[in-house]
């Protein structure tokens, strides 16, 4: 198999969502009832399987002043104590504010083939002044998992364009072979135009507990409704029984929208210079090629004064699926705040519907915020000492000293010079400098007013990038003024070919050996920032795409003491295992799409750059941090959760989260499917990213 990681997450995207999955797999419907000082069951029945080990009895409190108790009592019904579960009985003491109390009853697992068991829980005796509300009795039913066959949900839902759609069975614990009859058949999709029928002898080897049957997918490159396929089990051999989940249904989700836009509002900032918009088209290649006509239209925003109108045809070949729109905006005075305009979609041709047609950008006052430069203090990059009755200023690192003739220069670098008087003796009129550190700009929200410490989040261009170009693609502004944090623009170094980059780790990219420390650099920036600004320690994070989530790395290798965790795109951390040397844990979000033509999703070298070292991949990198801060092992969602990029079609992106990880460390990894190296970002991308750093400060 050429990529396992991809295998998983497809299985892992067919599992189901939903209730009936929950800890313990109870199900039930809460029932509340009662008045305000009662105290009571939060359901009437459970439903918990045998090898469930134990379910969980909630106990409800409504009034929480005062301290309360109530005796609760389990009860043989079929299930026998001792044989299906063990008894329980006792007293919850409630204590002022405590709202909520849980019963754990303990199943025993008896791996016999038996019928469904119950047995009964009550509560009675309520003291402190407490009554008994409703429920004060309810009745767990526990399934038998031994020696039965069924599927693992009741629903499965896939996209159209997925190939097949596979379908988990389950067994209980057996000792003995035994097959089973799978039939697809039509429900609202049809056999041979949605789906390929399929009627197969499934077998289960001794001991055996679970089998995979894929049910094959026609994408037609028809914009539909939504299509069901039944499924069903049927004759069971060798003593096998059939479970509870004998049919299932799986729903085919249209992956033809119709040609449209991927958003239909979008925000943007009046000192961008454009914005971005992404437009879909059905996703079936098999199409052909398609096009459609587009305008700009005004609203409160004119052609002319607050954006430049644009208009044409957009094309898309017999392989594209997504397209974008570049508006350019035009910076004047923002005058009676908000404004907007819309760009309409007309006259698709290619036998392909319109969608979406209408996208809405809201232009927002750049005036609220301000953007105010920020340059390290002097002594981050050269010592002044008094020397034999001379004040000696000695730069950081060689090349740094510069002397002129004249006070505006033009100025000699005194690569071998590092200690020039400048005071004491008198000399001939000379004129030294340190060469500048690099500027950086500093966006401060609408609501900072100096005393209430903000969070500060640096954010780091990619390789040929720059700070503007990073402000804009990333597009942070909206979600510091609605969370009310500080963001940094650093720029990075240019290289003998004048292209900015970061001296990051061996892989990127310091192709041209500058060796310039910009990690010393950027720690210096974030200190002259704090001495400045009202900064919130314990929520100072470093986020990057490229080149720059590579140098975010490095910043939590190096300065795990000042940063609470970074957010790196499209980036990797060290390969080698000795560099990683933090000094305490550091909370770790890998964002990388799978289809990256750069920065390769499972690592290695970079493509189409000078080569440098490896580097490893994006599973490998959250791998390498999990065991640093101590985690355990990662879980992963069951489907995709998140809309982040607009090159691919609805929610692409799916989180696996490690477990057990130690405060301030914790490890997330965000896998875009089908993402590319520089995607189109989303309108949900900025506030998803933030809003997780925000959530992990430093203990």
């Amino acid at each position: 198999m050429k990529n396992p990681l991809l295998f998983a997450l497809m299985i892992l995207a067919l599992l189901p969502l939903g209730p009936a999955f929950s800890a313990g797999r109870t199900t039930a419907a809460p029932r509340l009832s009662g008045p305000d000082t009662a105290l009571q069951l939060e359901l009437e029945s459970y439903a918990v399987a045998e090898d469930a080990g134990s379910v969980a009895i909630r106990v409800i409190r409504h009034d929480d002043t005062t301290p309360v108790s109530v005796d609760y009592a389990t009860a043989d019904g079929t299930a026998k104590a001792g044989v299906d579960y063990l008894a329980a009985a006792g007293t919850l003491v409630f204590g002022p504010g405590e709202t909520l109390k849980s019963i754990a009853v303990t199943l025993v697992n008896d791996h016999a083939a038996e019928p469904t068991k119950s047995f009964g829980i009550s509560l009675r005796n309520p003291a402190g002044g407490a009554s008994l509300g409703h429920p004060t009795a309810a009745t767990v039913a526990i399934t038998d998992d031994d020696e039965t066959i069924q599927f693992g949900a009741a629903t499965y839902h896939v996209r159209e364009d997925a190939a097949f759609a596979r379908i988990g069975l389950v067994r209980g614990e057996n000792d003995s072979a035994a097959t089973v009859t799978f039939a697809a058949t039509d429900g609202t999709a049809t056999a041979g135009l949605d789906y390929v029928a399929a009627t197969n002898t499934v077998r289960f080897a001794a001991g055996e507990r679970l089998k995979f049957v894929d049910v094959p997918l026609l994408d037609d490159g028809i914009k539909e409704a939504d299509e069901t396929i039944r499924l069903a089990l049927e004759n069971p051999t060798s003593g096998a029984l059939l479970g509870n989940r004998r049919t299932a249904t799986i729903t085919i989700i249209d992956d033809d929208p119709g040609i449209g836009f991927a958003e239909s509002t979008r925000t943007a900032w009046q000192n961008w210079d454009s914005v971005t918009v992404g437009i879909l088209r059905g996703n079936s290649r098999s199409l052909g090629p398609v096009r459609v006509d587009y305008a700009t239209m005004d609203g409160s925003a004119r052609a002319g004064i607050d954006y430049t109108a644009i208009s044409g045809t957009l094309e898309f070949a017999g392989n594209e699926t997504v397209r974008s729109l570049v508006v350019p905006l035009l910076r004047t005075p923002g005058v009676g705040g908000e404004k907007v305009f819309s760009i309409v979609l007309t006259n698709p041709a290619g036998a392909i519907p319109l969608g979406n047609a209408v996208a809405v950008f809201t232009i927002r006052n750049a005036a609220p915020g301000t953007s105010r430069p920020v340059l390290p203090r002097l002594d981050a990059d050269a010592r002044l000492a008094a020397e034999s009755g001379a004040t000696v200023l000695t730069p950081a690192k060689p090349g740094m000293l510069q002397r002129s003739d004249h006070f505006d220069g033009p100025w000699e670098d005194l690569a071998g010079v590092t200690t020039p008087m400048v005071g004491g003796t008198v000399l001939p009129a000379r004129f030294y400098r340190i060469q500048s550190p690099r500027p950086t700009r500093v966006y401060v929200p609408s609501g900072y007013d100096g005393h209430t410490a903000m969070p500060l989040v640096v954010l780091l261009h990619a390789y040929q990038g720059k700070a503007v170009w990073m402000e804009s693609y990333f597009a942070f502004q909206p979600a510091a003024e609605s969370r009310g944090l500080l963001l940094c623009y650093p720029e990075g170094t240019p290289d003998i070919q004048g292209l900015n980059y970061w001296n990051a780790t061996e892989a990127c990219c310091d192709f041209h050996a500058g060796g310039e420390d910009d990690s010393g650099y950027l720690r210096a920036v974030i200190e002259e920032i704090a001495r400045r600004f009202a900064v919130d320690r314990k929520r100072i994070y470093v986020g990057g795409i490229s080149n720059g989530g590579f140098m975010a790395h490095r910043m939590a290798c190096e300065h795990a003491d000042l940063i609470a965790g970074i957010a790196s795109f499209a980036g990797a951390t060290y390969l080698d295992a000795d560099r990683h040397r933090p000094s305490e844990p550091v909370n770790i979000l890998q964002i990388h799409g799978t289809s990256d033509e750069i920065v390769p999703y499972a690592g290695g070298a970079l493509v189409g750059l000078p080569v440098q070292a490896l580097f490893p991949g994006a599973a490998q990198t959250v791998a390498i941090w999990a065991r640093i801060n101590g985690c355990s092992d990662p879980s992963t969602d069951p489907g995709p959760s998140m809309d982040l990029v607009l090159d691919v079609a609805g929610p692409e992106t799916i989180r696996t989260r490690y477990a057990a990880c130690p405060p301030g460390g914790s490890v997330e990894l965000w896998t875009i499917n089908g993402g590319i190296h520089l995607p189109v970002l989303s309108g949900e991308f900025p506030g998803r990213v933030v809003d997780w750093l925000l959530a992990h400060p430093k203990p």
